[in-house]
């Protein structure tokens, strides 16, 4: 299967379909997944795209109603429960990709991916608590709050609020933060250390997983099995994973029913040093729902539950052009050149005077001093003038004297 994303460039939309798809298509090999930005009308036309973002199915727009026009404008898609928003839930990308759900689920905002919306300050503020967590171990300050949610006009409260709600992060009776998916603010038995960066807990062993995948650092995750107390320790460097003890597993399963993560599945993705035997019931309890034990792909993990959070999704950084760099001023200089023409223009002689006046023209033009430009095409003019009128001089007969007779 051939599955493409079509985008305008820039399009907001996109990273948040492209995070949903990761969601969708995780554990499955048989999907080759491309993108590809169109800029004009024309392509959308050649490509079947129906608003940024599409989305093709071997070739095939699914979620596009028959006799829908090719376009570029922004693409919005009603879902089941009735709400818009930009892109197809992970449930529904599932049903067009023939994909089952699983207890992936559990991660993730209940499938539906950690990567908030840009509108309204939501993904702004969210990297910006991510981004403290990261490199302070703390939530930001209130001051750094603020500054994310300047430019969108809205109070740093309200946006928290809003991200809570949508269980992106979650707050204290006081409004504070008090974890961040994949970050806690408070201690938990998930330890990570992040390699020349602070120590920080993580809200489950999926999340602690997550963090130096998302983070692109090396590090070292600590923790304990709440049954038995045992440690386990698991060190990512260079990209690569080393487990103790080399049983080590991770139990998954979640409480029945919705809601945040914290309260549903927080307490049931934990580590365990070896997988207990099928009749031994470790770890079960009544609440617990579709449990099991395994080992955990950490690059499969942190993109279903924290890697799109960070501020570049899906890999693209963003691009900056350089800023010109300002040549400074020199007042002093141009006056000096200024003299200097002048000069040369009273003591010279026509033929110097057009070569210092060219030559003048081209360091002006070079320095970017428009003063001594309009200075050396004046001169030039002058030096060109005076040539002409001396030539005509040249090519009369001599006057005679006054009173003198012809021959």
């Amino acid at each position: 299967m051939h599955v493409e994303m079509l985008t305008v460039p820039d399009c907001p939309n996109g990273p948040v379909l492209w995070e949903r798809l990761t969601l969708a298509l995780a554990g499955r090999t048989d999907v080759e997944r491309t993108e590809h930005v169109v800029d004009d009308q024309a392509e959308a036309e050649r490509r079947g795209m129906h608003g940024s973002p599409t989305l093709l199915v071997d070739g095939h727009d699914p979620f596009a109603a028959p006799g829908t026009a090719a376009g570029v404008s922004c693409r919005l898609y009603r879902g089941t429960d009735g709400r818009v928003g930009g892109a197809p839930s992970v449930a529904e990308l599932r049903r067009v990709l023939g994909t089952p759900g699983g207890v992936d689920r559990a991660a993730g905002r209940a499938g539906q991916g950690r990567l908030a919306p840009i509108e309204g300050g939501l993904r702004a503020v969210q990297q910006a608590v991510l981004r403290s967590f990261a490199t302070t171990g703390a939530p930001p300050g209130q001051a750094e709050l603020e500054a994310a949610a300047e430019p969108f006009a809205v109070p740093a409260a309200r946006v928290l609020a809003e991200l809570a709600t949508e269980d992106f992060l979650t707050l204290d009776d006081t409004g504070r933060i008090r974890a961040a998916y994949p970050f806690s603010a408070t201690a938990t038995e998930h330890v990570v250390q992040i390699a020349d960066g602070p120590t920080v807990w993580s809200m489950c062993a999926i999340d602690a997983l997550g963090i130096p995948v998302m983070l692109g650092a090396d590090a070292v995750v600590t923790s304990t099995d709440p049954v038995t107390g045992d440690p386990v320790r698991v060190e990512f460097t260079g990209g690569k994973t080393t487990w103790q003890p080399t049983t080590a597993v991770v139990y998954y399963g979640a409480r029945p029913g919705t809601g945040p993560a914290a309260a549903v599945c927080c307490d049931y993705l934990r580590f365990s040093p070896t997988a207990p035997p099928p009749s031994s019931g470790q770890g079960s309890t009544p609440t617990s729902a579709a449990p099991s034990w395994t080992r955990p792909r950490p690059s499969v993990w942190a993109r279903t539950s924290s890697a799109p959070c960070w501020p570049h999704p899906h890999g693209k950084p963003d691009r900056h052009e350089p800023a010109p760099t300002p040549r400074p001023d020199h007042p002093g200089r141009d006056r000096g050149l200024l003299a200097a023409v002048v000069a040369a223009a009273i003591v010279c002689c026509v033929g110097p005077a057009l070569i210092v006046a060219t030559a003048s023209g081209a360091l002006a033009a070079w320095i970017g001093n428009w003063w001594a430009v309009t200075s050396a095409v004046l001169l030039t003019a002058g030096a060109v003038a005076w040539w002409l009128r001396r030539r005509r001089r040249s090519c009369r007969p001599p006057r005679r004297p006054h009173g003198q007779a012809h021959a």
